[in-house]
């Protein structure tokens, strides 16, 4: 019975690494650049050791019984068949796997630990090509940043972009040379904007990204009526209602985003923040103690618990906390921005300002940055 469990997390942990071996070998033949596997955490940050063949970079977790997950990220991408290859690659190791190891058990020669063997590598093999080649729209966070889906979704998703593969894959790229108005007037011009759903939360993240939160809003009002919305799509709306402060609303759609997926940290952190601009500290400490046990966003959560902690009048657990989060990040601006509304409290209006003006200097995209400033001139000149 425990040579069976050992051999079968065996099985698991190999068919997860040949997997991802496999996507990157077939992106280290399609694509230029590096090639990043990482086994036993989706999350990019975590703890591993490094091995690295030329472009790929192998990224194991000390601990091996982690090693049933892992994702494949590459740097370039501009084919869509390539890209259907790549995905693909990964599940057909498995397919491989199967097939090969089930040849084997059904032989009647095959006996004692090869049998074993191959059987645990059948049953590991199944579940990690249903797994992945199953579609599945809930993302896998890798960072604070990035996410990704299985294989199967991926798949799903070329599919439905198929026609406007090209454009698609440009906007992104646009994007990172700061040219949002250029893929912002690319999104607009696509023929099938209105009938893609994957193409409809890329027009909503770039009007959010444009600040342009009407635009945004409309397109999730237009996407609410004909398509199942995700957690991350009303997360993103009640993004926008937050930074137009209609911060009721926004609550309503953070609410709706985590009943969806209890686990979105990304609307929790920003639940939290608007919980403690209406003064509801305890469901703003809960929410940041939510990302910061699961170890993201942690700058930005230990510096809001923080301004948490000295509304309700915790000083030195406030102060720590915020000490915490430059610790992390040293410029933190949303540190620096919440040690200046401890000064206002304080009517040290000379130190709120000159932690503010530091605070844009950082970030100038600090929520409510520019009205902090005005507020604390104003208050220094009564």
């Amino acid at each position: 019975m425990f040579f069976g469990i050992v051999s079968f997390l065996v099985g698991v942990a190999l068919s997860t690494i040949l997997h991802e071996l496999g996507h990157g070998i077939a992106a280290y033949v399609l694509y230029k650049g590096d090639i990043k596997i990482c086994i036993g955490s989706y999350l990019e940050n975590a703890r591993f050791i490094t091995l690295k063949l030329g472009r790929l970079h192998i990224h194991l977790t000390r601990n091996p019984f982690k090693w049933s997950k892992g994702f494949c990220r590459v740097s370039t991408n501009n084919s869509w068949l390539k890209d259907c290859i790549y995905i693909f690659a990964g599940p057909f190791v498995n397919i491989i796997i199967l097939i090969v190891s089930t040849l084997v058990l059904t032989r009647p020669e095959t006996h004692g630990l090869v049998k074993y063997t191959a059987l645990s590598l059948v049953i590991a093999s199944l579940i990690v090509v249903f797994k992945n080649l199953i579609p599945n729209g809930s993302p896998i966070i890798l960072d604070e940043f990035r996410y990704t889906y299985n294989d199967g979704q991926q798949l799903k998703q070329l599919l439905q972009i198929r026609k406007i593969y090209p454009q698609i894959t440009k906007i992104p790229r646009l994007v990172n040379s700061n040219e949002l108005n250029k893929a912002i007037t690319l999104f607009e011009s696509l023929p099938e904007r209105n009938n893609n759903h994957q193409v409809l939360r890329l027009g909503m993240s770039l009007y959010f990204q444009s600040k342009q939160f009407d635009q945004s809003i409309e397109l999730f009002n237009d996407f609410k009526k004909t398509k199942r919305l995700k957690s991350e799509d009303y997360g993103l709306c009640g993004l926008c209602y937050s930074w137009q402060n209609n911060h009721l609303q926004a609550i309503e759609l953070y609410d709706q985003s985590i009943l969806l997926n209890y686990h979105n940290l990304s609307s929790r952190i920003n639940r939290g923040y608007t919980y403690n601009i209406l003064g509801r500290y305890d469901e703003a400490i809960e929410d940041f103690n939510m990302s910061i046990n699961a170890g993201l966003y942690l700058a930005y959560s230990f510096s809001n618990r923080g301004l948490s902690k000295l509304k309700k009048g915790f000083e030195k657990e406030g102060m720590e906390d915020i000490q915490k989060a430059l610790e992390i990040e040293p410029d933190c601006s949303y540190a620096l921005k919440n040690l200046g509304i401890h000064e206002i409290d304080k009517k040290k209006y000379e130190k709120a300002l000159a932690y503010f003006e530091k605070a844009k200097q950082v970030d100038p995209n600090t929520h409510q940055i520019d009205d902090l400033i005005l507020e604390t001139t104003s208050l220094l000149n009564s």
